[in-house]
């Protein structure tokens, strides 16, 4: 039982309280300062040293306990530790004698192995020692030592705890310091080395440059150098062939000739690519017909392609300028290459190639070429190879094809000097698609340029005020090409259609003063193209002269021509002074009545003659060559034609004999049969003739064997005809 007296017992609650107060503002000050530990690792990652984080610290320590004296000690390299810090600077001496002290009794020591103050009395016995190790799980970063004046009793619990948060932070902000340094140090010599190593690199990289551009410049200055010995190889082996040789030496002469020519296809491909790598190739721009530039890259390639069974096609689109200026040199490369890749790489069924517009306005057109074939094609991954130098599709590609890997990224770096761009669409087993875009000037917005790169004519031409508009009508392209040279070599404008349903069509748009027209054709043939026509003048008015192209002139067939509404015919094969006379006969004659046609005498088929009599040649050239006027530079161009059609077609005769479709083979047969005779194939044309007699007749059970004698005798006029290229 409490005897205070009531006012005592107030006095006592009020020094409670008093107490409790000062208590809580004792602890909210702890609070406060170690809530400032956070500061410690600030700017750690700046150019903080461990003087300033000792600095910051002692701050902190001095706000918590009144300390005489506060010093922190470092561990040196040696391992000892040595004084780093002193507050005041002036006390270092005495701080240093009490530490040394402590050192020779083992506080020292001792304090280092605990994780809390250590209290002993100074020296002198007036003031306290306080000694504190700053220690992280990884090693011990040093001491801190504060004198006290008088004796230690009065730190409370609280605050020596507080003191230990403190310098635990202080140990940690040291090493983490300490660390930063080491990284700056080792980034700054990361940052010295991959600065040389670039330096290093740099230097490497102009001396390979130097390197490349050294070798390239010798292989481009070598060049004339390197192909005048292979020329001449070739033209001496070439010559020696024409002398008296056995068999035996003058198959090893073949061999040389075709390894000289490999062999100096390697070596133009080597060096065009150095020439470019070197940056000597230049564009040579001049006016040329794209048309022209394709036919005569493409004829020795359609015999090649004959020889595989492949047809090879090409088509231009009547939008595409008829002149335009470029490097046309540049462009037959490029078109050699990605035909003939697509020639070589495919083993069955087609090569197509297309020429068009596809942009371009006032001085510059964007032409577009585009070469598909059915070959062996390319995975995904080989596309985006295949136009890096020395690549092909893979290891069993080179061994099956061979080639240097030059030619596509010759094409592509060609295509990109005249400012074009080439690109490829393939998928493996199903063939590809190149795809050529570049831009040339135009010369002249219509296709009248084209009359300027033909021959001059060797007869007399038709003036201007005579000049007819011609629309020729016939579905095989070598028929084609034979009349329409003829015509325009007359100074006649010529248009060509396909087949008698197109025929009607230009001529329902267009205004011609003459039709050529041919009598089987798919789609519409020429009796019901006529009639179309016919049709067409009751409604408008008008009578457009028709001269009907066939290969038979009997008396039947002629009457046919006439009942159909035709004026006049001639035979086929065709010849020149028979297009040019039937020309000027309808030129002459009058608007509303037909001349009478001109007698032709009826043909048979060689070989359907007397079996006594003489064989046909397989190639009547003389024939040929009197077609074309003379010119004999025109022969190969035109045999390459022929192989290609008679190929396309020997492929849907083999389809129609699987499916027993005797109209099919009466179509090709015909086709055959018309495109021999404008050749002068007259063995083919023989075989054709009786296969398209016997499918007429729809007693097909001998055309197997009448087949396979076609194909025997193309190969036979293939072999004749390999020495016109």
């Amino acid at each position: 039982m409490n005897s205070a007296s009531p006012e005592q017992q107030a006095e006592q609650l009020r020094e409670r309280v008093r107490f409790l107060e000062e208590t809580n503002l004792h602890y909210v000050a702890i609070l406060d300062i170690l809530a400032g530990c956070g500061d410690l690792q600030s700017g750690i990652s700046d150019t903080r040293s461990s003087v300033q984080i000792m600095h910051s610290t002692a701050d902190k320590v001095k706000r918590l306990i009144p300390f005489g004296v506060m010093a922190f000690c470092a561990i040196g390299d040696d391992g000892g530790f040595e004084l780093a810090f002193c507050e005041p600077e002036n006390s270092a001496p005495v701080i240093q004698e009490e530490i040394d002290a402590r050192i020779m009794d083992g506080t020292f020591a001792w304090a280092l192995n605990q994780n809390h103050p250590v209290i002993v009395s100074t020296s002198d016995g007036e003031q306290t020692l306080l000694l504190h190790v700053l220690e992280t799980p990884s090693r011990i970063r040093g001491m801190f030592a504060g004198v006290l004046p008088g004796g230690h009793g009065n730190v409370e619990v609280s605050t020596l705890n507080a003191l230990s948060i403190i310098l635990t932070y202080t140990a940690y902000t040291l090493e983490n310091s300490t660390l930063y340094d080491m990284l700056r140090d080792h980034m700054h010599n990361l940052e010295q080395k991959v600065q040389e190593r670039t330096t290093e690199l740099e230097a490497a990289r102009l001396q390979a440059e130097a390197a490349t551009r050294a070798k390239s410049d010798f292989l481009a200055t070598m060049s004339h150098e390197i192909r005048t010995p292979m020329n001449g190889i070739i033209g001496m082996a070439e010559l020696l062939t024409d002398t008296r040789l056995e068999s035996e030496q003058l198959g090893y002469l073949r061999n040389i000739s075709i390894s000289a020519d490999n062999l100096l296809v390697i070596i133009n491909d080597i060096l065009d690519f150095s020439k470019i790598e070197a940056g000597r190739m230049e564009l040579d721009p001049y006016p040329f017909n794209p048309r022209d530039v394709m036919e005569t890259a493409l004829t020795p390639l359609q015999l090649k392609a004959a020889q595989k069974r492949l047809a090879l096609t090409f088509a231009v689109a009547p939008d595409c300028p008829a002149m335009v200026t470029g490097d046309g040199v540049k462009f037959r490369q490029i078109l050699l290459n990605l035909v003939s890749n697509a020639v070589k790489f495919t083993q069955q069924g087609a090569v197509n190639v297309e020429l068009g517009r596809v942009g371009g306005e006032g001085d510059e057109v964007t032409l577009q070429l585009t070469v598909r074939d059915t070959g062996i094609g390319m995975t995904p991954e080989v596309c985006r190879l295949i136009f890096q130098p020395f690549t092909q599709a893979d290891n069993s590609t080179t061994r099956s094809f061979g080639g240097t890997g030059l030619g596509l990224a010759i094409s592509r770096r060609l295509a990109e000097l005249m400012g074009g761009s080439i690109a490829v669409e393939s998928r493996e087993g199903g063939g590809s698609t190149f795809t050529l875009q570049v831009g040339f000037k135009p010369l002249a917005p219509d296709s009248q340029q084209s009359l300027a790169a033909l021959p001059k004519p060797a007869t007399p031409s038709a003036s201007a005020a005579t000049a007819r508009d011609i629309l020729l009508v016939d579905d095989v392209e070598i028929n084609q090409e034979l009349v329409r040279i003829v015509m325009e070599k007359q100074g006649h404008r010529v248009t060509i259609a396909a087949d008698g349903a197109k025929a009607v069509a230009a001529f329902r748009d267009g205004r011609f003063d003459l039709i050529f027209m041919d009598i089987q054709m798919p789609v519409m043939d020429g009796f019901q193209a006529t009639r179309a026509i016919r049709e067409l003048e009751e409604e408008r008015g008008g009578h457009i002269p028709i001269v009907a192209m066939t290969a038979y002139a009997a008396a039947g067939d002629r009457q046919k021509c006439l009942d159909a509404g035709m004026d006049a015919y001639i035979s086929k094969p065709v010849m020149p002074e028979a297009i040019i006379a039937a020309i000027n006969r309808q030129a002459g004659a009058s608007p509303s009545v037909p001349p009478p046609p001109a007698p032709v005498p009826s043909q048979t088929a060689p070989g359907d003659g007397p079996a006594e009599g003489p064989r046909p040649p397989v190639f009547d050239r003389d024939a040929l060559l009197g077609r074309l006027g003379g010119k004999s530079e025109m022969i190969p161009r035109f045999t390459a034609m022929f192989a290609g059609s008679v190929t396309s077609a020997l492929e849907r005769l083999h389809e129609a004999m699987a499916s027993g479709d005797a109209d099919q083979l009466h179509r090709q047969a015909h086709t055959i049969k018309g495109a021999a005779a404008n050749i002068g194939a007259e063995r083919l044309r023989g075989c054709a003739i009786r296969l398209d007699e016997l499918a007429k007749s729809r007693e097909i059970d001998d055309a197997p064997a009448l087949l396979e004698e076609l194909e025997s005798e193309f190969d036979l006029f293939m072999n004749e005809v390999q020495g016109e290229q």
